[in-house]
């Protein structure tokens, strides 16, 4: 899963069950060959910026995934009657 701008919005994104995730520099990003050798890109969410720095772009994505994750497992919780 490729994190740069102009891919499929974060909020949209579903995980795969099993993911690498590559995150580019804040200046120059991902070369377009990473990118169009990933099964994914996906973009983050940004108001004030173009771009967000490496720890906090994955910091970001990973809060994503663990919380999609867990409203999922709510759900079938809810679904299971538990």
């Amino acid at each position: 899963v490729v994190i740069e701008m102009g891919g499929e919005p974060l909020e949209t994104f579903k995980h795969p069950e099993r993911a690498i995730y590559i995150l580019g520099s804040e200046d120059t990003g991902l070369p377009q060959s990473i990118i169009q050798a990933a099964a994914y890109h996906v973009s983050l969410p940004s108001i004030r910026y173009e771009s967000y720095n490496v720890a906090m772009a994955g910091s970001i994505v990973l809060y994503d995934r663990i919380a999609k994750h867990n409203r999922a497992q709510q759900t079938e919780g809810a679904r299971d009657g538990e």
